[in-house]
């Protein structure tokens, strides 16, 4: 009790005077709400905590703790009350990132910095695991996975949000700074905004709808494609004429990627990726015509998230990018751009299980670990990505890959079997995609793409293995907005 209080007395306090945003049209309109800002984190809290404590027949199982002196110095003293919990995949991966999102873009929303406005993410899910969830043992993965997501995800969307702020946002920014940044839409439709309207930034923003085919080791398949591709730099020096070294901040390069797609009967492939930066260095000599070259060098951040059924099963990887070296190289030329991006992360996330299939490798009861109950695991790794992107009047070419190595964090188990049979450590798993497309303008607004799409999945444990692959072809037409 006292830690939580302490993590939110530090978030408001440190952070009650925020840094302005750096924008040239005008300062900030307000400094940083305390009292709006705690009224609505108290308004994202209270609707699930009256679910919780409305079915604690569904929560008992998980009930280990008491509002005692014994369990209070466990928690307080103890590091074996912390564990990894064996909740469902959809609490975990899904609900979890978006709590932390929505606690950072409320802060965001009301004038905070970055940092404050994580330190509010940690806080209330600091509070939640204390206080509402007093009665079980605290979920490290659900500190973890709410801070960890709330810069890596709320930031790039609070970016595209501001979008909506520049003067003229088509109706398409508007909804988009909706849908990205509700809060601080709601606050400005309102006169109430934070911040100050802003002049146009470089994106580039893309809505695709199409159609998928491909083949993977048990058959083929088919989909309907929808997706976004939304890249924002927020500096308004990128790409323009001038010569210059400036300092890149907290969310000055962002993109977003949302890729759904749905079969006959269902939805078969859901991804949402996300990449910002941290702070960096960027250099540009590009003479009065627009051409010339520009490079950025600086540390980024990210999350990857990628649902997709298989065969026989869904295979599920949620990935937070916590840290990593990001480089980006252009080239620019009377309407044409070429740009190659490559950068690396150190990892935390979720991931199925590979090596095991759609069959449940270990009895269900009792709730030993997460791989045994649910059959994924929490994992750490390494990462890697590159993209490769030409764009002309007339005609884009891309070329993107990522691949992931994650190994299973072991020791943290709801109950750990000290080796047994029913304690899975050491697994392992590899995720490699890649992408190749090519378009051609249709007309000002459109254009036809054609792409190729590959995926390896390789997943072991002990002696097993299991390797499977995939390949596809997707059409779409392409929209800027």
């Amino acid at each position: 009790m006292k830690l939580s209080a302490l993590l939110l007395v530090a978030c408001f306090a440190g952070t009650a005077f925020a840094e302005p945003e750096v924008d040239e049209d005008r300062p900030t309109a307000h400094r940083a709400r305390v009292p709006l800002t705690m009224l609505e984190q108290l308004s994202l809290i209270i609707p699930p905590m009256a679910y919780y404590w409305s079915t604690t027949d569904v929560q008992a199982v998980d009930f280990d703790m008491d509002w005692d002196w014994g369990s209070w110095k466990r928690k307080l003293t103890s590091a074996d009350a912390y564990i990894l919990d064996t909740n469902d995949w959809e609490s975990n991966a899904t609900r979890h990132p978006l709590a932390g999102y929505l606690a950072y873009q409320i802060g965001r929303a009301n004038g905070f910095a970055p940092l404050g406005s994580v330190g509010m993410a940690l806080g209330t899910s600091a509070l939640w695991e204390y206080l509402v969830e007093y009665k079980e043992l605290i979920s490290v993965n659900d500190l973890v996975v709410n801070t960890g997501s709330a810069f890596a995800i709320g930031e790039p969307l609070f970016q595209l949000g501001r979008l909506a702020d520049e003067r003229g946002a088509r109706w398409t920014r508007q909804g988009l700074g909706l849908l990205t940044s509700p809060y601080h839409r709601v606050h400005a439709w309102h006169g109430y905004s934070s911040w100050g309207p802003r002049g146009p930034r470089w994106a580039q923003l893309e809505a695709a709808l199409g159609a998928a085919t491909g083949s993977h080791d048990e058959g083929t398949w088919s989909d309907a494609r929808v997706a976004l591709d939304l890249e924002l730099v927020t500096d308004r020096r990128y790409g323009r004429p001038g010569s210059s070294v400036a300092r890149f901040g907290p969310g000055s390069w962002n993109r977003v990627v949302a890729d759904v797609r749905v079969a006959a009967d269902a939805p078969s492939t859901f991804r949402f990726a996300t990449q910002t930066t941290f702070a960096g260095r960027y250099t540009r000599e590009i003479d009065d015509t627009g051409s010339g070259t520009d490079w950025f060098l600086g540390t980024a951040t990210g999350a990857d998230y990628l649902s997709q059924r298989l065969a026989s099963e869904w295979d599920s990887t949620f990935v937070m990018h916590l840290l990593g070296p990001r480089l980006a190289l252009g080239h620019w030329r009377d309407g044409y751009r070429v740009t190659w991006e490559l950068a690396g992360y150190a990892d935390l996330g979720m991931t199925d299980a590979h090596v095991f299939g759609p069959e449940p490798a270990f009895p269900p009861e009792p709730l030993f670990n997460v791989l045994q109950v649910r059959g994924y695991y929490y994992a750490a790794g390494l990462s890697i990505a590159t993209r490769l992107r030409a764009d002309t009047p007339r005609w884009t070419a891309e070329l993107e890959g990522r691949a992931f190595q994650l190994w299973s964090i072991d020791g943290l188990d709801r109950v750990e079997m000290n080796g047994s049979d029913l304690d899975p450590h050491d697994v392992s798993d590899q995720r490699a995609f890649a992408r190749g497309a090519l378009g051609a303008r249709v007309s000002r607004d459109l254009r036809l793409e054609l792409a190729i799409e590959a995926a390896l999945r390789r997943g072991t444990w002990q002696q097993r293995e299991r390797v499977t692959t995939e390949l596809a072809s997707t059409a779409s037409l392409v929209m800027p907005f």
